[in-house]
C-alpha cells in the first residue's frame, strides 16, 4: 500500500484495521466470504472507512467483483468542534518541553499535518521567508506550501532542530495530556483554518496552506498561488497563537 500505491501511513492503518476485523468477523481468510457475509460485516461495521477497505480488500487484493456494487456511503455535514485561543494558548503552556512546544507551534500556525511536520527536513523550509515545503509522500494526501509564523520562529531558533526527533504518536500523546484530551495535532490543523478564517483569509488560501487541491473554476483559473503571493497573504493575517 506505502510503495505501490503511495497511500498515507493514516489510510494504511485503517485499511489494515478493516482486515483484521474482516478476518475476525469470518473466522477464516476473506476469500470465504459470500457477499451476504460483506453486508453483514458491514451492517456491524458501518463507518466510511471500513466500506473502502472492502472494496480494496476484494477488488485490488483479491481481484473479485464480490463487493463491486457495494457503495460508500457520503458521510454528513458534521461541524467541527474547535478549541477556543484560550485553550490552545493553556495547552501550549502545559507543555513540559521545548521540542513539544515547538512542533506545537509549528502545527498551529502552518496548518501541515502531523506526517509531514514528522518528515521535514531542513532542505524543505526557507528559513528566510519562514516557508514550508512539506515533502510530499503520499498520493492520496495532498501538499502544497505554507509558512510559519514568529513565534514559532523564536522556538526554532532556541531548540536549534527541527522538532520531530520523537515518536509521531509521542505528540500526539503530549498535546492531549496537556489539554485534558481536546487537542490533537489534528485539532491544531482545524483550529489554523478556523483562525486565519477570521483574520480575513479567504478560504481557497486557507485551502492552499493547508494543502487541499483547488477544485472550485475561482480559484484553479483566477487565483495566485504562487509562493511570494501566498507569503503576503500569509504575514499579512499575522496569526498569532499565544496572544
Amino acid at each position: 500500500m506505502k510503495v505501490a500505491w503511495g497511500l498515507a501511513e493514516s489510510t494504511i492503518t485503517g485499511r489494515m484495521r478493516c482486515a483484521e476485523r474482516l478476518v475476525d468477523f469470518l473466522g477464516g481468510h476473506p476469500a470465504i466470504a459470500s457477499k451476504t457475509d460483506i453486508l453483514e460485516f458491514l451492517e456491524k461495521y458501518p463507518a466510511q472507512g471500513m466500506y473502502k477497505g472492502i472494496r480494496v480488500i476484494y477488488g485490488r487484493y483479491l481481484k473479485t467483483d464480490l463487493a463491486s456494487d457495494v457503495k460508500i456511503p457520503k458521510s454528513g455535514f458534521k461541524p467541527k468542534k474547535i478549541p477556543p485561543d484560550e485553550a490552545i494558548r493553556d495547552t501550549y503552556s502545559n507543555l513540559e518541553t521545548l521540542e513539544f512546544k515547538t512542533a506545537y507551534l509549528m502545527l498551529a500556525s502552518s496548518g501541515m499535518r502531523r506526517s509531514e511536520l514528522m518528515s521535514l527536513t531542513p532542505e524543505d523550509i526557507e528559513f528566510d521567508s519562514r516557508m514550508v515545503t512539506p515533502n510530499k509522500r503520499s498520493a492520496t494526501k495532498g501538499a502544497w506550501l505554507t509558512f510559519y509564523n514568529a513565534e514559532t520562529e523564536e522556538h526554532l531558533d532556541r531548540l536549534g532542530h527541527l522538532p520531530n526527533q520523537h515518536f509521531p504518536d509521542s505528540y500526539t500523546r503530549a498535546f492531549k495530556e496537556a489539554s485534558s484530551g481536546e487537542i490533537s495535532p489534528q485539532v491544531l490543523r482545524q483550529w489554523f483554518a478556523d483562525k486565519m478564517g477570521r483574520l480575513g483569509v479567504q478560504d481557497r488560501f486557507v485551502d492552499a496552506f493547508c494543502g487541499r487541491t483547488p477544485k472550485s473554476v475561482l480559484a484553479n483559473n483566477y487565483s495566485d498561488f504562487r509562493p511570494r503571493r501566498l507569503e503576503k497573504i500569509y504575514k499579512g493575517a499575522n496569526l498569532r497563537v499565544l496572544d
